[in-house]
């Protein structure tokens, strides 16, 4: 009798154990992170009191932990999946056609899952430039230019560009051909992904500039120009194939010194200007 008492008990605590994981792992699903999920969100989502999620988890972090050891989808894994979603959307239907119920669908989550996460277009953009390596890319170099070497910095900003655009080809393609047509992506552009990478760029040349690195010039002509050749590479690439060598380190290093030999000073730091050829 107490055997059976004993057993029954067992799994009674093992079935309330697996429902409070149940109610975590949906909550953890949907909150925009993971401090949002809290152990009295659990315990209401359960219908249990908090002494009993207590009882078989002594803090968040033992449930949190529990949860994803047998599966729970997590909050990382959901903004993952509709940041991908949305790369695959804007590339096949363009910016401003695609809808947020296309991307959540895409991502299989409701529109209400991917509100969670995301309020609107602006935001899904935002995210999708913060995760390329460009931008941390150029911010590393602008607050290394006192010192650094020009050309070593070019190169990395160049392969950065070349993988992060690479990556996200569709979505700059999208950018650029509608930008002249819609005016939401032309903000897009003006104040989510361009907008911020080209005046951290221009940043760079400056800095040189005021090294006598460079001879006075813009800054931010030179920056557009260095970045448009990286972006058309990644553009043409597939449609003009062996036209192009596959090494993009071969590219990068060609770009670079392209840049270089047109902005730099000459030896002794005498500005390289155009004269008149009627000079003397």
């Amino acid at each position: 009798m107490l055997l059976c008492l004993s057993m029954i008990e067992g799994m009674v605590r093992r079935e309330q154990r697996e429902h409070i994981l149940d109610a975590a792992r949906r909550l953890l699903a949907t909150a925009p992170n993971e401090r949002d999920v809290s152990m009295e969100r659990v315990a209401d989502a359960a219908r249990l009191s908090r002494a009993t999620v207590y009882r078989y988890f002594p803090s968040k972090a033992a449930l949190v932990a529990a949860a994803a050891a047998n599966g729970a989808p997590r909050v990382a894994d959901s903004r993952t999946k509709i940041l991908e979603a949305a790369l695959a959307v804007f590339g096949e239907r363009g910016i401003h056609a695609a809808t947020l119920q296309e991307i959540a669908a895409r991502a299989g989550l409701s529109l209400s899952g991917l509100h969670w996460h995301f309020k609107n277009k602006d935001e899904l953009v935002t995210a999708l430039a913060d995760r390329s390596v460009l931008l941390p890319t150029v911010a590393r170099e602008v607050a290394a230019a006192p010192d650094a070497d020009l050309e070593t910095q070019l190169t990395h900003v160049a392969a950065a560009a070349l993988q992060g655009l690479g990556r996200y080809r569709g979505l700059l393609r999208a950018l650029l051909c509608e930008a002249d047509v819609y005016p939401d992506v032309a903000r897009l552009v003006a104040t989510k992904t361009a907008g911020r990478g080209l005046p951290l760029l221009a940043e760079l040349f400056e800095q040189h500039a005021r090294r006598g690195t460079l001879r006075p010039g813009p800054a931010r002509v030179r920056a557009q120009a260095f970045i448009s050749m990286l972006a058309v590479l990644v553009l043409i690439r597939p449609a003009l194939g062996e036209l192009i060598p596959e090494d993009d380190q071969a590219c990068t290093r060609e770009y670079v010194q392209i840049m270089l030999r047109g902005v730099l000073a000459e030896p002794g730091g005498q500005a390289n200007e155009r004269r008149d050829a009627n000079s003397a």
